[in-house]
């Protein structure tokens, strides 16, 4: 018997309040990602978010 569940962790990230300004927030990556998972049938395990964190900074 093979069950075919497609579970999915969805990761979502501004690096800078720019970004976020300029059509990549978290709400709209998250409204994004949901609808594209939903279409390809993920059920969605847990949302991982990053907000504001550059990978350029060293203190973190």
């Amino acid at each position: 018997m093979i069950i075919d569940n497609k579970i999915a962790g969805v990761y979502l990230r501004v690096s800078t309040e720019d970004q976020a300004r300029k059509g990549f927030s978290l709400s709209e990556q998250k409204e994004n990602l949901e609808a594209m998972c939903k279409f390809k049938g993920y059920q969605i395990y847990k949302f991982y978010e990053d907000a504001g964190i550059s990978a350029k900074k060293h203190e973190r």
